[in-house]
């Protein structure tokens, strides 16, 4: 009884993943993987250089939501977007990917299903819909653009 017990801990612990995507920025390949929570445990996100890293990359990031999407708006940038759902929300989160390691750029609330976009220049735009901390929940929702300039997400709402 033991034994059994012990080999179905170990096949719950070797669950794949909830989505996978390998990454390839410069000449480094990166595995980003979204693992999902249980009863008791939070979900994860883990990114981590698996080819041609100058250094070791490991970055993993506890998460209470539920797992939605994991994927990049193009190949021309070092960004990696997840979508998460939450209470009455969504959440979206971005990292910059690069030989240095990983670091979390943007992590939005969304009333409404968020946006994914370029501008005409090429400019990632993220697109999320809210209420301010200050009004009443029958305010209307108001749009908010996330841009991304250089190497940050730069806010801005509209009515």
């Amino acid at each position: 009884m033991i034994a059994l017990l012990a080999a179905a801990a170990v096949a719950v612990a070797a669950a794949p993943p909830a989505a996978r995507l390998d990454v390839d920025i410069g000449s480094a390949s990166y595995a980003v993987a979204v693992e999902r929570g249980g009863a008791t445990t939070s979900g994860a996100l883990h990114i981590d250089c698996i080819a041609a890293c100058r250094s070791a990359v490991h970055f993993t990031e506890a998460v209470d939501d539920v797992p939605l999407g994991l994927f990049r708006l193009w190949d021309g940038d070092n960004l990696v977007f997840t979508t998460w759902g939450g209470g009455s929300v969504y959440r979206v989160r971005a990292y910059a990917i690069n030989a240095r390691g990983v670091r979390k750029v943007l992590e939005a609330a969304s009333r409404g299903a968020p946006a994914f976009t370029t501008a005409t220049d090429g400019t990632t735009v993220v697109g999320t819909t809210e209420r301010g901390d200050r009004d009443p929940p029958s305010a209307p929702l108001h749009r908010v653009s996330w841009t991304w300039r250089h190497d940050h997400f730069v806010r801005r709402a509209t009515p």
